[in-house]
């Protein structure tokens, strides 16, 4: 992958060309996950994908280990990081345009940070340098419709489980009346004073 990769948005397996093309989603697996399958050299159709992000590069790992009856082909959209200012800034560093005000506001308060004659300025530059952080960031959230539908099984499952609940609650009832009536038919069978001590 690029040296620039920072992390994998979306993944999916691509069999196929033109109008022929078809994508299936990858499941992507954590470094646990993957720890724990047994034989990780199983061939096959992939289903997972687990990305390791290291500190020089972002690489990944198919899950099962592609086989040779199609041909497949990772198709992803990646997060890529800006350049970095270790060298100096005599070139042109990569700042999306909406980060420009967030950058100076951020430079000023550091600045301030630094300069004892500027220190009572610093709080004030920072809640502009937060404000124009935060207006930047908000515009790189999903602004797509989204829509969640509970899954079938725990739909079917909350049935069962309230069918159930149901059925001991009458099961429950039933017995406390068969009980509260043999009381009732023992209490009239007994003598009256013994009646009488025992609803006292």
């Amino acid at each position: 992958m690029p040296v620039d990769t920072i992390d994998l948005i979306e993944h999916q397996l691509r069999t196929g060309t033109g109008t022929n093309q078809v994508d299936t989603s990858l499941e992507r697996a954590s470094v646990a996950t993957y720890a724990q399958q047994t034989n990780k050299n199983t061939t096959g159709r992939p289903t997972q994908i687990y990305v390791q992000r290291e500190a020089t590069d972002t690489k990944f790992t198919l899950w099962p280990v592609p086989d040779s009856t199609a041909a497949y082909t990772v198709a992803y959209y990646r997060l890529v990081g800006i350049d970095g200012m270790s060298s100096g800034i005599s070139g042109s560093a990569a700042i999306p345009p909406r980060f420009i005000p967030a950058l100076v506001a951020g430079l000023a308060y550091y600045i301030a940070q630094k300069k004892p004659e500027a220190m009572s300025m610093a709080p004030a530059l920072k809640q502009e340098y937060e404000f124009q952080f935060q207006l930047a960031a908000n515009e790189d959230t999903e602004t797509a419709s989204i829509k969640f539908v509970p899954f079938n099984t725990f739909v079917t499952g909350a049935k069962c489980l309230l069918q159930r609940v149901n059925t001991h609650l009458a099961f429950a009832t039933k017995q406390g009346l068969d009980t509260l009536c043999m009381s009732y038919k023992s209490f009239r069978r007994a003598p009256t004073g013994f009646r009488r001590a025992r609803c006292s």
